[in-house]
């Protein structure tokens, strides 16, 4: 068997230029760096930016998860014929019987504290583990405002945000980055 040579290139006879020696000019190269940097930095930019939505509706979802907590506790208390200035210890009616009620009628722990001026990070992640659903249990550092008189603070870990429940006006807020 007799083997042919191949030709890798071709000369174009009519222009007179050999293709094989015209490569890529240094200023196409430039270009195509450009190009791909820029592609590169724009696919980074969007995984990121759904990286943090995806973090800020997890969020949201806690908060509104401990927010309809208080509010169907509060509702129970209602029910329940209470009215302001009733401070309620073991909430009948209302998932386990445990949950100790403001004199306004807001969750303020599941053990024996008397008043939400005494709050503290236990009684605070007490009323964290009641009330949120159990996909948000784990994943946040519970803190307590003493300070601010019954504020409790509950800081996502991995995630930049907090939520905060007021034990005194049953208000749950929430604060993303």
């Amino acid at each position: 068997m007799r083997s042919l040579p191949l030709k890798a290139c071709a000369s174009n006879k009519s222009a007179d230029v050999n293709l094989c020696q015209r490569g890529i000019s240094s200023i196409e190269l430039i270009i195509v760096v450009a190009l791909v940097t820029v592609a590169l930095g724009v696919l980074a930019s969007k995984r990121h930016f759904a990286h943090q939505a995806r973090a800020d509706e997890a969020l949201f979802s806690a908060a509104a998860s401990l927010a309809t907590g208080v509010l169907f506790a509060h509702q129970q208390w209602q029910r329940n014929g209470h009215t302001d200035g009733d401070d309620v210890d073991d909430l009948e009616g209302f998932r386990h019987n445990h949950l100790n009620m403001t004199f306004n009628g807001w969750p303020r722990s599941t053990s024996g504290e008397e008043n939400h001026a005494s709050m503290t990070r236990d009684t605070c992640a007490e009323i964290w583990q009641e009330l949120v659903d159990d996909r948000w249990k784990e994943g946040f550092i519970t803190t307590a405002e003493v300070g601010n008189l019954g504020l409790c603070r509950f800081t996502a870990i991995n995630m930049e945000g907090v939520v905060e429940y007021d034990v005194r006006r049953g208000r749950v807020k929430l604060t993303v980055g």
